[in-house]
């Protein structure tokens, strides 16, 4: 019993600094350290809204978020939460702030400079489109250094974050990917366990060679012969059935129920004791399966292969005998008291070298996924990547041993029972992620299990497709949770009986004349008040006061440019409107105000646009803007009215 308590006080402690370095010191010592909002959660929704053109860019792009991180996600690690190690936030931090680092030694020498003609050809650059390359290849990249899958990474860059796709954004990634798993092979070099062992039975552990990089797959799950059959095929589509609707009531359970419970009972003036008082509690809930559970679960003796399996591959399996006399061991603690990777090569190891009973692969597997559920969503950097690959395989590898009676495994011609485990993790990440091409290339190249990739894609998709009909997914969710406005590739309903004008945002806003437009005899005076503004973009028109017909459009980036040259002429006002004239992007989007408002969505998803200008049927006279924040609140709007 002490040593649970020790264990549970090492837990809620570490699991609790972890929470402060997101939510900030509570009470007399709130002024010592605010926190930083930024670092808690998985991260991914931010990464996705980011990569999509709309997000609060603090959150993204501040280099203290991205300290408070890593720290705060080694602390969870440390703590024993369940919590996964994936590094695709930290990997878009650490990019969006390379990014910054870059441009702002740019600037700051573009400024410094003589030539005032270099000054302002610098200025007129913008780092927007380096900087989403730059964060689709952390992506990548992140995924990558996790699971040392560089393929995988890319497909999850291009399938679940980034909304525009080039071979410049492809290639990055790809080589991104490939350098972050080539350097995690290399550190983890040195530890078997770390390094999660698969590819053949050659002894690949030993001390650390610098001159070695050992390139393996993350998890022992290689199957000699792979052949399917029908039956096995009809358990392969009910493994992807069970997929989507554990992935759905991952979202149903910890989104929208445990979600909401949050955010009423969580706010107020005692928020950040409250968020601490609620990680102690699921600390403490953690230490107490972590411990209790393997105590409380019978010994059993090793069978005659499972001892002569612990001679011939020792090193890739990992047997824990807890308070079990010798030539036993339990079960239980074998998948408890690991770290994921090892679990992971338990769960995936050949059915007569790790003979797990149906009973212990369920428990754990339901008590894990509780367990995750209520771990995410606080507001320590949990994510539940790696949880749900371990809970879907635990349920399909219980599944397999269920089934076994069912099959002849003679002569090792068919998959054995970690197939289904394989096929159960891919499809537990497919119902939570809904991205069957990144999660397929993921647990091929982790288990390196090729001829299976028909069969887990089929897997994949069956997840997603049941997932898909019962809510969203996880991070689609926590997106409209968190009012991100993050559109959907499909135009709502909602859109079907309203225009361009119902959606678009008013120019004029009341007053005799549109106060963010620029007209084309307009001076430096007007424009130094837009520059006051927070807005990004500025249409240009023949005249603010009579004439609005749409002659281009400014950034905010140009615009300021043009103010820096111009301030230094001797007639800044004709310095400034020649180079509007020049320097304006002709033709910018538009649309008629009377365009369908389903088209008007579908082209702005479609072309990744930031904003688009509003004309009057016939002329090119703006009446408005429409940005993502425009459709996402009218989507939200006509939802509500329907």
């Amino acid at each position: 019993m002490s040593g649970f308590a020790l264990h549970a006080v090492l837990t809620i402690i570490l699991a609790c600094a972890s929470t402060c370095l997101v939510v900030g010191l509570p009470g007399p010592f709130k002024k010592l350290y605010t926190g930083c909002p930024g670092a808690g959660g998985s991260g991914l929704p931010e990464v996705k809204t980011y990569l999509s053109g709309a997000i609060d860019k603090p959150r993204m792009e501040q280099f203290r978020t991205l300290v408070a991180k890593v720290l705060s996600l080694s602390l969870l690690v440390a703590s024993g939460v369940p919590a996964s190690r994936d590094m695709i936030h930290i990997a878009a931090l650490v990019a969006t702030n390379v990014v910054n680092f870059w441009a702002s030694k740019q600037n700051e020498s573009a400024l410094n400079s003589k030539d005032a003609q270099n000054r302002y050809k610098y200025l007129l650059t913008t780092k927007d489109a380096l900087k989403f390359v730059f964060v689709s290849a952390g992506v990548a990249s992140g995924v990558g250094a996790s699971f040392r899958c560089p393929f995988a990474g890319v497909m999850f860059a291009f399938e679940g974050f980034s909304s525009l796709w080039s071979k410049e954004t492809a290639s990055m990634a790809l080589l991104a990917s490939a350098i972050a798993s080539l350097t995690a092979w290399y550190l983890s070099g040195s530890d078997s366990k770390s390094a999660w062992y698969l590819a053949d039975f050659e002894d690949t552990s030993g001390d650390f060679d610098p001159l070695v990089v050992r390139i393996i797959p993350a998890a022992f799950a290689r199957v000699a012969y792979p052949s399917l059959r029908v039956e096995e095929v009809v358990i392969l589509l009910l493994l992807g059935v069970l997929g989507g609707l554990w992935g759905s009531v991952f979202v149903l359970v910890n989104g929208k129920f445990l979600g909401s419970q949050r955010r009423t009972h969580m706010a107020g003036p005692w928020m950040k004791q409250k968020r601490l008082i609620e990680m102690a509690l699921v600390a403490l809930f953690c230490s107490a399966v972590s411990v209790l559970l393997p105590a409380l679960w019978p010994c059993r003796a090793l069978t005659d292969a499972e001892q002569s399996a612990l001679v011939d591959k020792g090193q890739r399996l990992s047997w824990k005998i807890s308070t079990c006399p010798e030539g036993f061991v339990n079960e239980m603690a074998s998948l408890v008291y690991q770290g994921q990777g090892t679990t992971l090569n338990n769960l995936f190891a050949e059915s007569e070298d790790m003979q797990f009973s149906f009973l212990t692969l369920f428990v754990y597997g339901a008590v894990y996924f509780i367990v995750t559920c209520v771990s995410v969503g606080t507001s320590s950097p949990a994510g539940a990547v790696v949880p749900m690959i371990l809970s879907g395989a635990a349920w399909g590898r219980a599944i397999g041993v269920m089934s076994r009676p069912l099959f002849d495994y003679t002569g090792n011609k068919h998959p054995h029972v970690r197939f289904f485990g394989v096929m159960g993790g891919a499809a537990s990440l497919a119902g939570f992620f809904r991205l069957p091409m990144a999660v397929t290339a993921l647990i091929v190249e982790m288990t390196g299990n090729t001829p299976f990739t028909a069969p887990l894609f089929l897997c994949c998709t069956i997840a997603r497709v049941v997932a898909d009909k019962i809510s969203v997914s996880f991070v689609n969710f926590m997106c409209q949770f968190n009012d991100f406005p993050l559109l959907k590739q499909d135009p709502p309903s909602s859109f079907r009986h309203h225009t361009a004008f119902d959606i678009m945002s008013e120019l004029d806003k009341g007053v005799n004349f549109a106060p963010h437009m620029i007209g084309a005899s307009d001076g430096i005076d007007h424009a130094r008040k837009l520059l006051a503004t927070k807005h990004g973009s500025f249409p240009v028109v023949q005249d603010r006061a009579s004439d609005w017909r749409l002659q281009g459009m400014i950034g905010r980036r140009e615009l300021a440019a043009l103010v820096d040259k111009a301030s230094e002429a001797e007639r800044p006002d004709a310095v400034f409107r020649k180079c509007l004239a020049s320097e304006r992007k002709m033709s910018p989007p538009t649309v008629n105000e009377g365009m369908p408002a389903e088209r008007v969505y579908a082209w702005f998803v479609s072309m990744g646009l930031r904003r688009m200008f509003v004309v009057q049927d016939g002329t090119m006279q703006v009446t408005g803007v429409i940005t993502r924040h425009d459709l996402h609140e009218a989507s939200l709007q006509w939802l509500e009215e329907t």
